[in-house]
């Protein structure tokens, strides 16, 4: 066994010792667990992916050969914690090396990683310097900068891919106008988000989910500015008459603090 160089993401859920010490949540707590083998075994068992995922107590460890790969099994992660426990996530991102065995995660780049997550502070997930220099205009929506400077990862980058398929080839797209398709989603993350917000306002949890409208306006912003962000608008060579950025701006959510 040697030291390989990966792409490395930490993951913590957040208040997941809380969920579980209430029994009545014991049905939830095993979907995670469920999803949490079929998500670690696809990752550990896809030579293609070129990645390894490790789940242990509250916290999921990601090592891959690419960023996009990683990203990717970060948003799949991300989520189903949420959909299943309705917790968040808190993380870091770095690349360095680690120690591929047996489903096994260890090395120096578990470190750093774990460190940034403890210093995250917030529901986020900070990206590393080593990691940030690499970035490219490609990825612009999977980050954006905090209002402390710090470069995180973009939670709502990847949810267009919930409910619509991408792809040259044999990859359906919605009917009628796509953008509508858009709009949908963001309009549905965005009521979740204020819902969650309405649910926990007085109480110190409320916070995390304020954070996270943060990089929501960001996304929604930045797909008003420049529509072709999205892969299925590009290859449907889609001309925005006006509606859709007026429409997706429409879905920020406002007053938030």
């Amino acid at each position: 066994m040697r030291y390989e160089t990966r792409y490395l993401a930490f993951l913590d859920i957040l208040g997941f010792s809380s969920f579980v010490r209430d029994e009545q949540n014991i049905k939830s707590v095993q979907t995670l667990f469920s999803f949490a083998s079929r998500f670690c075994h696809l990752y550990n068992n896809t030579p293609p992916l070129e990645a390894k995922a490790s789940f242990f107590s509250d916290s999921i460890v990601i090592a891959a050969s690419s960023l996009g790969t990683l990203f990717t099994a970060i948003g799949i992660a991300e989520r189903a914690v949420r959909d299943n426990l309705g917790l968040l996530t808190r993380g870091g991102i770095c690349k360095g090396s680690v120690l591929l065995a047996d489903g096994m995660l260890f090395g120096p780049a578990v470190i750093t990683a774990h460190d940034l997550e403890s210093r995250a502070g917030y529901s986020r997930v900070l990206i590393d310097n080593s990691v940030t220099d690499e970035l490219s205009i490609d990825e612009y929506l999977d980050f954006y900068t905090d209002v402390d400077g710090c470069v995180c990862l973009n939670p709502y980058a990847k949810c267009i891919h919930d409910k619509t398929e991408f792809g040259p080839e044999g990859h359906s797209y919605p009917t009628g106008d796509p953008s509508d398709a858009i709009v949908s989603i963001y309009a549905s993350e965005g009521e979740i988000l204020e819902e969650s917000i309405r649910k926990y306002r007085g109480s110190s949890v409320v916070e995390k989910y304020l954070w996270r409208t943060r990089p929501f306006n960001y996304t929604c912003n930045s797909l008003a500015n420049e529509p072709r962000l999205v892969p299925m608008l590009q290859d449907t060579e889609y001309v925005d008459d006006g509606s859709f950025a007026q429409r997706i701006r429409g879905c920020q959510i406002q007053n938030a603090f």
